[in-house]
């Protein structure tokens, strides 16, 4: 994900000067004021004098404040800021979800899901096997025609627990999610539903067992093969083929960004399903990936003696201020070694206090503040 970053045009002041252009009064202030409209900072903090603050900062800030602990302390940190607008306009559920399959069964009025991420790949990058929930998944990723391939097989033992054999017909539902940057998942495609299923947890959909009849709207019919066939490309081209066109979650830009189908059939061992996936990347989402890369536009840290990061303000403990989606706030402990910090606070050109280009956090305050945790 690329993060434009803006050149600061106002000169950089002393840190006491910045504190108080900045503020007219420190936390305690405002708390003493307008305690009732504070819903981040706990009510035992009212009456302590924090460790650090950086309070109500305007566009274009650039502010720090030192300060020293003389023994190891928890510190608890509240911060609100603004998060890039493309994260925060995705529900933190697709955070740190990587490219996956997901395949949906119906057992009484549960929505069991079976989730297939496309994590950890083998030395050869491009391949992927293992089993989940008894199910075994294999996949390929194709780089010159930007495409997975993937088979899962479950095993008929692993259905039986929810009620499924090879005579019943039963609500079914299949998903393809996409992640481009590493970060998040950032589209969804269904089969059957108009939402998602992995958190609606209903279907329209179903899977059908019998093939004496014509498939209708909505209905996937397994059919059947022997066992031990091989199910080489001529087999599979014989298959009823499913597109996946449902559009649940986010955008897809053009069919290459993604798209798919799949074929499914059944033998004496197993329930197998086949999936081609139109995506222009493979998107694999680490955590490190998020924690290590700028989530806020303004936002706050800490940084020890040396200079070194040691906190900061990250989408992965972030929830929403109130206003706008992008207005996230931060409520967190965190341990610290005796020495010397520096706390931080940067605003870009826009969206600060007493210049909101949208509808501004519900919070009391804007910036941050670090106290001794009880």
């Amino acid at each position: 994900m690329a993060l434009k970053y803006i050149t600061r045009l106002l000169p950089l002041f002393s840190a006491a000067a910045l504190l108080m252009g900045c503020q007219s009064k420190g936390i305690q202030g405002i708390l003493s004021s307008n305690g009732a409209g504070n819903k981040l900072i706990d009510p035992r903090f009212y009456q302590d004098e924090p460790i650090a603050q950086i309070i109500n900062p305007q566009n274009y800030a650039t502010i720090d404040t030192t300060f020293t602990l003389t023994q190891a302390s928890k510190c608890h940190i509240y911060g609100v800021g603004e998060m890039v607008v493309n994260l925060a306009a995705v529900p933190k559920c697709y955070f740190f979800k990587s490219d996956d399959i997901e395949i949906f069964f119906k057992k009484g009025k549960q929505l069991q899901g079976f989730v297939f991420p496309w994590d950890n790949p083998t030395k050869k990058k491009d391949t992927l096997s293992y089993v989940s929930n008894g199910a075994s998944y294999t996949g390929i990723y194709n780089v010159a025609k930007k495409q997975y391939l993937i088979q899962v097989k479950f095993p008929w033992s692993a259905l039986r627990s929810l009620g499924i054999d090879s005579v019943n017909t039963v609500s079914f539902d299949c998903a393809l999610a996409d992640n481009d940057d590493g970060m998040k998942q950032k589209a969804k495609m269904v089969w059957a539903s108009a939402s998602d299923p992995l958190y609606t947890r209903h279907s329209t959909g179903r899977l059908s067992f019998s093939a004496s009849r014509p498939a209708v709207a909505g209905e996937a019919v397994a059919l059947r093969s022997k066992s031990g066939v091989v199910k080489d490309s001529a087999y599979l081209k014989g298959l009823v083929t499913y597109q996946i066109n449902n559009l649940a979650l986010g955008h897809a830009i053009a069919p290459g960004d993604l798209s798919g189908s799949f074929k499914v059939d059944r033998d004496e061992q197993s329930l197998n399903f086949y999936f081609v996936v139109n995506d222009n990347s493979k998107g694999i989402a680490l955590k490190k990936n998020i924690v290590q890369s700028p989530t806020f536009s303004d936002y706050g840290w800490i940084t020890d003696s040396k200079g070194k990061n040691v906190w900061s303000m990250n989408a992965y403990y972030a929830r929403p201020a109130g206003g706008a989606e992008k207005n996230q706030q931060i409520d967190t402990v965190i341990s610290l070694k005796p020495g010397k910090y520096k706390l931080n606070y940067v605003t870009d050109e826009s969206h600060a206090w007493g210049n909101w280009d949208a509808s501004p956090p519900t919070t009391v305050f804007y910036g941050i503040v670090v106290y001794h945790d009880k």
